[in-house]
């Protein structure tokens, strides 16, 4: 049993040089049917903690099956990452433990 996988890009906008500032978007379809479940990160630009949390789970998703599909989107505002990659103090521990036995602890400018 395995799950259909797909990665599309969504142009969104272009920068000053001219390049395609894409959205990476990632499906998982199971063999059943079941819920839709839709998770993005970096909404508001440089929040890059949850871009980390959706790279493991792109990994763990690949392995393990699942019934219905999941969508995901990091860095759903590359416009936003450009602006602000620059201007912003990070430091985040992420857990998801309970649903994913994921456990993500990511620092980087403090």
């Amino acid at each position: 049993m395995s799950n259909q996988f797909k990665k599309e890009y969504i142009v969104v906008a272009q920068n000053a040089s001219g390049r395609n500032m894409n959205v990476p978007l990632y499906r998982f379809i199971g063999e059943k049917p079941g819920p839709k479940v839709y998770i993005q990160s970096s909404i508001h630009g440089a929040e890059v903690q949850g871009n980390v949390v959706i790279y493991h789970l792109i990994q763990r998703l690949k392995q393990m099956p699942i019934c219905g599909e999941v969508i995901l989107v990091p860095n759903c505002n590359p416009v936003g990452t450009n602006i602000k990659a620059e201007n912003t103090r990070w430091g985040a521990s992420i857990r998801l433990t309970a649903l994913t036995g994921i456990e993500v602890t990511f620092m980087t400018k403090a």
